[in-house]
């Protein structure tokens, strides 16, 4: 077995084990603890692979050794897969109240990590229509992208065109993402975090020319975000938290994925009273009152 690939993430290293799998090489995902995530082929496809990751990434794949931090937690459960839900819109609010498990303290990862699923996607769907023939009308692509023998993604396209991508990501058999597609590119992504069966995370681009991504979270499950950032060419630019009325209570303002300055509601009346700025590692470093409006 030889090594022919090093993938910036785990992401990364599944589409391009897809990559291989359209030209009929099987290829190994090797995870270590210490953050590496390697490509391996037999030794007589190792020239191919190479050659085919070569190509990929000449398409706009990330280039290799780039450590991401949002990197997606995996399980390693294997469980029968189930089939794509018929349903197509996917977000579900939550009946129960849960725990906030996403963690507030980690919105940079948060929001890279919806943005490399949206890469992702695009990329898988790019490649898959330059090496194979036009589909029927209508097709479902099943695809083992973790190689445990079972599907985990399930691709539509509709007259050759990808329309939606619905995966398992931890192996229990159960959806718990879906890419939505619109003229070939991705258009939104619903996302369950915490594998309870609830949609909680969703993004979306607006229809702009800086292609804005919008990403939201509804931890409590009322129906309405609790948590969300907007930023042009899917780059952070501004952090909100929300109240259950929709009030901001807390806003961090960002330049270049650092923490610039920001607002906070100190009382909870729902008006900024307190403003904020930050160093280069997102530390306070100076506090002052706001006036009233």
């Amino acid at each position: 077995m030889q090594i022919v690939y090093e993938a910036a993430h785990s992401a990364d290293a599944q589409l391009a084990r897809e990559v291989l799998a359209q030209e009929g090489i099987l290829a190994h995902v090797l995870d270590d603890a210490g953050g590496s995530v390697r490509i391996e082929v037999a030794d007589d496809d190792a020239p191919r692979a190479r050659q085919l990751i070569g190509q990929w990434r000449g398409a706009g794949a990330p280039p290799p050794g780039h450590q991401d931090d949002a990197r997606a937690d995996r399980d390693s459960g294997h469980s029968a897969a189930a089939a794509p839900p018929d349903d197509s819109d996917a977000y579900q609010p939550l009946k129960k109240r849960k725990a906030d498990n996403s963690g507030y303290g980690l919105p940079s990862l948060m929001f890279a990590l919806i943005v490399g699923g949206f890469i992702g996607a695009g990329l898988l769907e790019t490649f898959a229509h330059r090496s194979q023939p036009a589909p029927p009308a209508t097709q479902t692509v099943e695809t083992d992208s973790n190689g445990d023998g079972r599907t985990d993604t399930w691709t539509t396209y509709v007259n050759g065109v990808g329309t939606q991508m619905p995966s398992d990501r931890n192996g229990d058999g159960k959806v718990d993402e879906i890419v939505r597609f619109e003229n070939n590119l991705p258009q939104s992504n619903s996302q369950d975090n915490d594998f309870d069966g609830d949609y909680e995370s969703q993004a979306s681009y607006l229809p702009d020319k800086k292609r804005t991504l919008t990403y939201s979270i509804d931890r409590d499950g009322d129906g309405k975000p609790d948590y969300r950032v907007v930023g042009p060419f899917s780059i952070m630019q501004n952090e909100q938290w929300l109240d259950s009325q929709g009030r901001v209570v807390k806003q961090v303002r960002h330049d270049g994925l650092r923490a610039l300055d920001g607002k906070f509601d100190s009382d909870g009346d729902g008006v900024l009273d307190v403003e904020r700025t930050y160093d280069e590692r997102g530390e306070i470093v100076s506090t002052r009152p706001l006036s009233s409006p």
